[in-house]
């Protein structure tokens, strides 16, 4: 088992990742989708934070107050240079890394408002604060593997 890594550093590395090139909003959908794959997977979070349905999906609120600042533009390497990238051999890494590569960022607002996961379950219009367990991320994982033509 390995431990879960920080926020931060996940954010880090899927920005190296894109070559600096993800907005505040794609990183957060990369890391929760990361997150939910890894402990789905894995049993475990890859991220030692946790996350919210907040009204443009799921939000690792630490990670949001720290780049909100950003708004809609890139987020620079300057931003999360404080903390360490994860390393190539921690096995969360990989999901980070495809996360970045495979998922089509034009599309992530609709596969994390998917109708069969968490946020959706857990959304409630102008309430903030809703936490999404990891049993409601590992429910929301569960569904995609077994509908994986409905995402």
């Amino acid at each position: 088992m390995a431990n879960p890594v920080s926020v931060f550093s996940a954010a880090r590395r899927l920005g190296g990742r894109s070559g600096w090139t993800l907005t505040h909003l794609q990183m957060q959908k990369l890391l929760y989708m990361s997150h939910m794959y890894y402990l789905g997977e894995n049993n475990e979070p890859l991220v030692n934070g946790r996350f919210e349905a907040w009204d443009y999906g799921p939000v690792c609120p630490d990670l949001y107050h720290h780049l909100k600042i950003y708004g809609s533009d890139r987020v620079p390497q300057a931003a999360l240079s404080f903390a360490p990238s994860v390393s190539d051999d921690h096995p969360g890494a990989v999901y980070l890394d495809a996360a970045v590569e495979d998922l089509p960022r034009h599309r992530l607002v609709a596969m994390t408002h998917w109708s069969h996961g968490a946020w959706s379950k857990k959304y409630k219009s102008g309430v903030m604060g809703v936490l999404l367990s990891s049993d409601d991320i590992m429910e929301e994982y569960k569904k995609r593997m077994e509908w994986p033509d409905e995402q």
